[in-house]
């Protein structure tokens, strides 16, 4: 099983500069994934990302920042294939948030490979099908199924779904992760999540159609929660 987390949990934990720490603290949890989180205004952290040593995993994600409307795009192009050229994610994720067609037409003639996700039911857009589909197939992206997202909006996962067989063919990853209504989080440690069920089934049922990257989302704070969400998972994905 290709599975993992986003570093950006990392920041409590470890050195967020150091290529080869993080590495280690990943692999000691068991994880072979990996999804670069990038942060707003974040230049040191750009800037490393460019130049502090590749991450080496059987599976990367980058997730770009969002597209910033009032700044100029070119430099945004340029920092996403900067980090691109030096790390080569398999994709890089964007939400599809105030997506222009000439922000989708610089990414494609910079040969970057752009994703996007399913939204939140917080947002108000990024999460109907038919919007989804169609910015998937005009700009030739691939897709994110984040499952927690999918679970807000319908909990008996038939939207989650319907996403699915939609896209199935574009799919690159999953997001997964769960809620605890509880402490009110809606990115839960899927073994502490009150709808793991849910969860774990609609993802088990993924997998046995098509083999794609697990990019756990839960918030972790410690390499030890990390260890036991990714143990956990497997364990429960195991096949009889």
């Amino acid at each position: 099983m290709v599975i993992g987390a986003s570093n950006g949990w990392i920041y409590h934990e470890c050195d967020i500069y150091n290529v080869s720490k993080q590495q280690n603290v990943f692999k000691k949890c068991g994880a072979n994934a990996l999804e670069i989180s990038l942060y707003v205004n974040d230049s040191k952290r750009i800037d490393f990302l460019k130049k502090g040593g590749k991450y080496k995993f059987d599976y990367l994600s980058l997730y770009i920042n969002d597209y910033n409307p009032y700044k100029p795009l070119v430099p945004q192009v340029k920092e996403a294939r900067e980090i691109i050229d030096a790390q080569n994610p398999s994709t890089a994720l964007v939400h599809p948030l105030g997506l222009t067609e000439e922000y989708f037409e610089a990414m494609w003639e910079a040969g970057i490979p752009i994703s996007i996700e399913n939204m939140d039911k917080d947002k108000d857009s990024g999460y109907d099908l038919k919007e989804l589909s169609k910015l998937v197939k005009e700009y030739n992206l691939g897709f994110v199924l984040d499952v927690q997202h999918a679970y807000e909006h319908d909990p008996s996962m038939q939207y989650a779904c319907d996403l699915f067989d939609c896209m199935r063919g574009r799919l690159t990853h999953l997001h997964v992760s769960g809620e605890s209504k509880k402490h009110k989080e809606i990115h839960s440690l899927l073994h502490k999540a009150e709808n793991k069920d849910a969860i774990l089934d609609f993802v088990f049922n993924v997998l046995l159609i098509k083999e794609v990257p697990i990019i756990l989302e839960g918030h972790y704070k410690t390499t030890e929660a990390l260890e036991q969400e990714v143990n956990f998972v497997e364990e429960e994905l195991s096949l009889p």
